[in-house]
């Protein structure tokens, strides 16, 4: 992810976290820096001192689930959602969920997922279900598409993009920011 990306994703997120949320970690790796200490502290500080935490990972292809596996289950039972961006994630469903996660939103191949995140997590922050909020991303996620792919200039099928793309709600639909 470049320089840009990574700035209007925080310039996008972080507010939302923010209004919505007791306290906020933002952990941005940079080139060759993949900061997962900073990140599993972040986690495990937060695990230790909120009744629900949720993770938004905002990156490409990933394992983060590793940086948990040494937390105390206690702990990592306090995951309420871990939202995951990374193409092809959404088989970490499982992994997520018996770490002890209560919901896990991921996508099944290679996605458009900044389109759904940017509707997912505005739904999901006023206070809407895992449930609506995923429905209302891939929802809008597919209208989106559908209308790009009249003025799509290449030869990329945006409906399959939007298949790849259509995020899966794996554990607790009802989980959501109180």
């Amino acid at each position: 992810m470049s320089t840009f990306e990574k700035w209007g994703t925080h310039w996008f997120t972080y507010p939302y976290l923010d209004r919505s949320y007791g306290s906020v970690h933002y952990v941005t790796a940079h080139r060759g820096a993949p900061k997962h200490d900073e990140l599993r502290a972040a986690i495990a500080s937060s695990l230790a001192t909120h009744r629900d935490v949720d993770v938004f990972i905002l990156a490409h292809s990933n394992a983060y689930y590793d940086l948990l596996r040494g937390l105390p289950a206690d702990q990592r039972s306090r995951l309420r959602l871990v939202y995951n961006t990374g193409c092809s994630d959404a088989w970490q469903s499982s992994v997520w969920l018996d770490l002890g996660a209560d919901t896990y939103v991921g996508h099944p191949g290679d996605s458009a997922s900044p389109v759904f995140y940017f509707y997912f997590l505005r739904k999901w922050t006023s206070g809407a279900s895992a449930r609506d909020a995923t429905a209302h991303g891939n929802e809008r996620m597919h209208r989106t598409l559908d209308v790009a792919q009249r003025f799509n200039p290449y030869e990329l099928d945006l409906r399959k993009v939007g298949e790849m793309t259509h995020a899966g709600l794996k554990g607790r639909p009802d989980a959501h920011v109180d």
